[in-house]
């Protein structure tokens, strides 16, 4: 965990350059497994954690990893979920991004994210 908290430290930190170095563009950050979360887990600190405290920027989070099944387990909840968002997602190919304020519970709850991307399609690649 040592390692892994001073890599998300490094990470937090290249992107404070980047921020510096041009803070009137946009920047967009692409990452997977929470690395971007806002809320530190455990132990865990993850990137977009330490990068709201070091830039004093708040960033605006999506989790794309809510529904993929790594596990290939049982998953109830989200069975659930994708049962009663079936029709909405349904009427966009299967994926869709919900504002955090605005989905269903347990999303509605989801930590250090603004938005999450729920999908049909959750087997892992």
């Amino acid at each position: 965990m040592e390692f892994t908290n001073w890599r998300e430290q490094e990470q937090a930190h290249n992107l404070c350059q980047i921020l510096a170095e041009a803070p009137a563009r946009p920047l967009l950050v692409w990452s997977g497994n929470s690395h971007a979360a806002k809320e530190a887990n455990g132990a865990w600190v993850p990137m977009g954690h330490r990068f709201t405290a070091l830039s004093a920027t708040d960033p605006f989070v999506i989790d794309q990893t809510v529904t993929v099944d790594f596990t290939g387990g049982s998953r109830p909840w989200i069975d659930e979920l994708l049962a009663d968002l079936g029709q909405m997602l349904a009427s966009f190919g299967g994926t869709a991004g919900v504002l955090r304020d605005q989905a269903p519970p347990p999303l509605n709850n989801w930590p250090g994210v603004d938005a999450v991307v729920v999908s049909t399609d959750n087997m892992p690649i």
